[in-house]
């Protein structure tokens, strides 16, 4: 073999590496970036896309034992009346971020009253800091995803 073709089949390598390691960082990145969920601050509207946007609150001040999260969907395609909506899918759990699994609520459909209102019982079994993770979804695919941090 030449020195020549060594030195061009050489660099053609290392390039090729670098590519490849490159594309693969960033599409790792992507992925981890879709797979962090937002942080949401309490009772303010959170705009998902063009069309919803929504709203958490605790009714009463989360303490030991059961809180319900009270969470409104809005939609502006509706009239200007009422825009609450039940027309997407929550999925909802919770856990203890520094117990991450021993109190953990598996992610679960959210039920709506007859107000449109979604309604997320949230069991608090200790004190310390707890997440509630929120899944929007539309069609089977999720829209939105959504991670309350509260401390009782």
């Amino acid at each position: 073999m030449r020195r020549e073709d060594f030195t061009r089949k050489f660099w053609l390598l290392v390039i090729g590496l670098i590519l490849g390691w490159s594309i693969l960082n960033s599409a790792r990145q992507i992925t981890k970036a879709a797979a962090e969920p937002n942080i949401l601050p309490a009772g303010q509207k959170i705009k998902i896309n063009d069309r919803y946007s929504f709203q958490c609150v605790f009714p009463r001040k989360p303490r030991l034992g059961a809180a319900v999260l009270k969470i409104n969907v809005f939609d502006a395609a509706l009239p200007a009346a009422d825009k609450k909506t039940a027309a997407l899918i929550i999925l909802a759990g919770s856990d203890m971020p520094a117990m991450r699994g021993h109190h953990a609520a598996p992610p679960q459909p959210v039920k709506t009253n007859k107000n449109k209102d979604y309604l997320f019982p949230v069991d608090l079994v200790m004190r310390g800091e707890w997440e509630i993770v929120l899944s929007f979804q539309e069609n089977d695919r999720e829209i939105y995803r959504g991670v309350i941090l509260l401390k009782v």
